[in-house]
């Protein structure tokens, strides 16, 4: 193994990535140069566990170094390069330097490593390493082109560098939050989920026009909730009556209000699907019977008000929209229908217990 460096802000050494000797102890960490004097006349070679220096000249400053199976991967002030070996591993006097993109990159924090796949985002789009099925190498493939394209292209530049970016393993879901204000790029409102087993993407917007509310900053690792699930953690900060507060917060309030505990705010709601157009824009189509699944809230009967009555009440409203109709006005919106509904009501025998439904 070898320590790699890189990201010196001097100018005269931004493009230089320094790798150590193979590592036998710690006197190695620091040993960027080879073993031998280059200078002797006898013993000068260059061996394969020497140490050195790797220098790209035209891609700037570096902004991270993500290790892969048997590369690794520079992501640049101008582009993403591979350093690999040249016998299947990495050796100082067998390497080869490949550029897979030249694009502007400026937050080493938006890069997201998913089951050792490198997924990032750049000014042109969301890009993922991937292995080319032909040459066998590397290659970086835009997964936002006619997806998402024109949402992320909306993004200021100073809110770009501030994106930020992590991974739930459980859920095969990537994360990234930024700010869409470039007068505050550290208060993210944005929230871009990408669903790795569906290809699919999806966002959650937060309101943070009110200064005093609290702003995420970033997401973090995973916390676990229950035995089966996990919660991406974000990072929030508040200032209240002067006092900053900062802490880790999660999408999973039961009650139904924002930051409680914080300063807990009521909100509504809702999700906008996609278009379906069933692979024909011209025939006329129609949806006889939409289904809808939900994972069930109430758990138990508790005292309530007016007697027995179950805890954790749900509800959500339907609504079809068609004709591209962003307003009711043009009379392509359907009225709204309840359609979380238990199916099997029953009366509980007057006490308090859990609510046995029958299935989860």
């Amino acid at each position: 193994s070898r320590v790699w460096y890189a990201g010196i802000e001097e100018q005269q050494a931004a493009s230089n990535i320094y790798f150590s000797q193979i590592i036998r102890d710690e006197r190695d960490f620091g040993r960027c140069y080879q073993e031998a004097d280059p200078t002797a006349e006898q013993i000068n070679e260059l061996v394969a566990t020497d140490g050195g220096v790797i220098r790209i000249p035209e891609m700037g400053q570096v902004r991270r170094l993500v290790p892969t199976a048997d590369s690794l991967v520079v992501f640049a002030e101008n582009g993403v390069w591979i350093i690999s070996g040249n016998s299947g591993y990495f050796t100082a006097d067998s390497f080869s330097v490949r550029n897979v993109l030249r694009d502007s990159f400026s937050s080493h924090e938006s890069v997201v490593v998913a089951d050792g796949m490198p997924i990032f985002l750049t000014e042109t789009g969301i890009f993922v390493l991937q292995q080319d099925k032909v040459t066998g190498y590397l290659s970086a493939q835009n997964i936002s082109q006619g997806v998402i394209q024109r949402y992320l292209n909306d993004i200021p530049g100073p809110c770009l560098e501030k994106a930020s970016g992590s991974y739930n393993p459980l859920s095969k879901t990537v994360v990234w939050t930024f700010s869409r204000d470039p007068s505050r790029p550290e208060s993210h409102s944005e929230v871009l989920h990408l669903d790795l087993r569906l290809q699919a993407f999806y966002r959650y917007t937060i309101d943070t026009s009110d200064p005093d509310m609290p702003a995420i900053l970033g997401p973090g690792t995973c916390i676990e909730t229950t035995d089966e699930d996990k919660k991406l953690q974000y990072f929030f900060a508040c200032n209240q009556s002067g006092e900053w507060r900062v802490g880790w917060s999660t999408f999973s309030n039961e009650a139904l209000v924002d930051w409680a505990g914080v300063a807990a705010t009521d909100y509504t709601a809702y999700l906008d699907t996609g278009y379906e157009i069933m692979g024909d824009l011209l025939n006329k189509k129609q949806a006889t019977y939409v289904r809808t699944y939900f994972r069930r809230t109430e758990q138990n009967w508790v005292e309530g008000e007016d007697g027995i009555e179950l805890d954790n009440p749900s509800s959500c409203t339907l609504q079809g929209r068609w004709h591209w109709a962003n307003s009711g006005d043009f009379g392509r919106w359907s009225s709204k229908q309840e359609a979380y509904r238990l199916l099997r009501p029953y009366m509980p025998d007057g006490e308090p217990g859990p609510f046995n439904y029958g299935t989860d």
